[in-house]
């Protein structure tokens, strides 16, 4: 560890502020010790070397403070700044803004350090306790914790878990400063309501500090405080939210209140994150505590992971990202014990657009469903994205109906598509929620006529082969296909072959035009399938293959069956491939779903036998096209129409709450000891 860090340990006033004398109220040490610069650390390499150079001191803090009751002290720091923080902000009093950045960061530091090396009850009294009338030895010992330093560690990862699905057919309250002249009145001033007032000013600052350049650092501190406070779920195995104080107050807290966050975190989200560009070459975050003195935390530490080695984001798209991680957070809590509803969630189930905000009943329940869906859009490449899409696709009914009323879904459906088509290299959960939120979109018709109208020139990321002017629709079946023989090949998921099924069977009446790489993808995949049914001696795998390969002939029944004329180069291709299906002719689970598929086969041979020579494609698909006005109208056996709805099943906690801390883990800039997360634990 370089010079530098050492020396940030040896800091007086740091030393002074993590040590067992007790420093009072009135002495000039508060105002000094807030009266730095910084930077707060941005990314998870920061974060954990913050951590690693200051865990002895935070260990002394830990020990020392059921003394000194430094904790209460700086909270207090905070607090007694933060009602005036919007009118510091009109006035642009940069200095006293920069004293409050200061004492909410510490307390972050040091109730982040508490809540993962000390139990829910412990953590708590450090909000409650009073002070003790001797002081501790100076030969105590240090706890296990202490004595530990952190180690490299494994990336933080799920176990595998099935998605929580099923298919289916067919005015503010505002925190009252604590302001206190002496020892004795700890007991009376710092009551188990501390850290009600500290949540309630960390939700004022995001709803009523207004977001300009000046107070940007602030409001990521304030996202930031409120998920370490949150934080408390990853070292817990039970998720019911009665059991924790900190969650509990974040649900008991009044609509009105509620209200105002659900709406700012949704403007936060729709307000920055189209901005993507990410800071180059910028210095990294620093920490000075005394003038003259400056530690810069680099990116190149020696004992940083390749995993949280990444550009450091802007200040904008931090905002966004943690405006949603919050907002994720607080939606998927369950609700109290004496609730039947979590206000977040009702609240977030029933925001309106701002072009009905007329005839809302409440006015401050209103955001932009265009520049909400915009932005949902703009950032589909982060799984947390992905995850609030669900959410509003799930629980919102009037956005949904929105998403639906588009004619044009490219932005949405390509970085989906691009991330299916990387499903090896993607992790089950981020497919899961792709396929799902495709199966939700599917069970609309309007949607499965539409994407076969919109024409994409060029799909980059799509290596097989050049595709060029394919529709939206066809795109989708090739991708689906992709992820079929992906998951037999290599994720073996039944859930994703289950949601792969549902959508074909959802979109098959609908398709028309198909281009001619997902007509001879079908093909291919149903001939692959087909050796291996044929072939196969494990009976375990016999359903699985059985199941493709009826899927794949009910897709191309309900295509001949509902857009025979429209689907002219299927049939070209069905007529050149005959052979792949000649063994299911009289196969006696197959041959019904094959019937149709010889009645055209041979219909068309015959016809060209007789009608017409071609030496191209292009002039065999004008003939067929020619040739289809002649095919008699109930040619076709129609088969029911299967159609399949995505319904969540009960305790979508087990499977959401994990996933969306596991990814605030990755992607915030937080730092926790993964050795010490208990939430993952079956």
């Amino acid at each position: 560890m370089s010079t530098s860090y050492v020396s940030l340990r040896e800091n007086s006033l740091l030393k002074v502020l993590v040590g067992n004398i007790a420093i009072s109220e009135g002495e000039s040490f508060w105002n000094e010790l807030l009266n730095f610069s910084f930077s707060p650390p941005a990314t998870i390499s920061d974060s954990r070397l913050l951590t690693d150079v200051l865990q002895e001191s935070l260990c002394l803090f830990m020990q020392n403070d059921t003394h000194t009751k430094h904790f209460l002290r700086i909270t207090n720091c905070f607090l007694q700044r933060a009602p005036s923080l919007a009118d510091d902000v009109m006035s642009r009093n940069e200095i006293y803004m920069q004293k409050t950045l200061n004492a909410l960061f510490l307390t972050r530091i040091f109730l982040q350090f508490f809540i993962q090396n000390q139990s829910h009850a412990e953590v708590i009294k450090h909000f409650t306790s009073t002070i003790l009338q001797s002081k501790p030895s100076h030969n105590r010992s240090k706890s296990d914790t202490c004595r530990k330093t952190i180690n490299s560690e494994p990336a933080f990862s799920l176990p595998h878990l099935s998605p929580v699905i099923a298919i289916r057919h067919t005015s503010h309250v505002k925190a009252q400063t604590s302001i206190y002249s002496s020892d004795e009145s700890l007991h009376v001033k710092y009551t188990e309501t501390l850290y009600e007032k500290l949540i309630q000013s960390l939700f004022i600052i995001i709803t009523e500090v207004e977001i300009k350049p000046i107070t940007m650092s602030i409001h990521l501190e304030a996202l930031r405080f409120s998920l370490v406070i949150l934080g408390t779920q990853l070292f817990s195995n039970d998720l019911k939210s009665d059991k924790d104080m900190f969650i509990k107050t974040f649900l008991s807290l009044k609509n009105s209140i509620i209200i105002e966050v659900v709406i700012h975190l949704l403007e936060n989200i729709t307000r920055f994150s189209n901005n993507t560009n990410v800071i180059q070459n910028e210095p990294n975050s620093y920490l000075s505590f005394l003038p003259g003195y400056s530690w810069i935390f680099g990116g190149n530490a020696e004992d940083n992971t390749s995993e949280i080695a990444r550009p450091i984001p802007n200040t904008e798209e931090l905002i966004s990202k943690l405006s949603t991680h919050l907002l994720l957070v607080l939606i998927l809590q369950n609700p109290l014990s004496n609730c039947t509803v979590n206000s977040y969630r009702k609240i977030f189930s029933n925001f309106k657009d701002f072009s009905d905000s007329p005839s809302v009943s409440n006015p401050g329940l209103v955001t932009s469903y265009q520049r909400l869906y915009i932005s949902i859009c703009g950032y589909l490449h982060q799984e947390e994205a992905v995850l609030l899409l669900y959410q509003t696709l799930l629980r919102h009914s009037a956005m949904k109906s929105f998403i639906w009323s588009k004619t044009e879904f490219s932005p949405l459906l390509l970085p989906l598509l691009e991330t299916l088509y990387s499903a090896e290299s993607t992790s089950l959960h981020h497919i899961y929620m792709i396929s799902i939120i495709i199966l939700m979109l599917s069970q609309d018709t309007g949607f499965c006529s539409c994407i076969h109208t919109q024409i994409i020139s060029h799909i980059p990321w799509y290596k097989e082969k050049k595709l060029v002017n394919i529709s939206l629709g066809s795109l989708l079946v090739l991708s689906l296909l992709h992820l079929l023989i992906t998951n037999i090949t290599h994720l073996k998921d039944q859930y994703i072959h289950t949601n792969c099924s549902a959508i074909l069977a959802n979109i098959a009446s609908k398709i028309q035009n198909i281009h001619n790489i997902p007509s001879q993808k079908l093909i291919n995949v149903f001939e692959a399938i087909a050796k291996k049914y044929l072939y196969s001696k494990n009976s375990d795998g016999i359903s699985l293959l059985e199941g493709i390969l009826r899927i794949i002939l009910a897709l191309i029944n309900s295509i001949l069956a509902n857009n025979f004329t429209l689907n002219t180069q299927l049939v070209y291709t069905l007529i050149y491939r005959k052979e792949v299906f000649s063994n299911f002719r009289t196969h006696p689970e197959f041959c019904m779903l094959t019937q149709n598929i010889f009645s055209v086969v041979d219909f068309f041979e015959s016809q060209l036998k007789i009608h017409a020579v071609f030496n191209t494609s292009e002039e065999g698909l004008e003939i067929l096209g020619d040739l289809s006005r002649k095919w008699p109208a109930d040619g076709l056996r129609r088969f029911p129409e299967q159609k399949y709805k995505y319904c969540e099943e009960q305790e979508p906690d087990e499977f959401f709450i994990p996933y969306i801390w596991t990814l605030i883990y990755r992607n915030s800039g937080l730092y926790w000891q993964h050795s010490k997360i208990k939430l993952m634990v079956n």
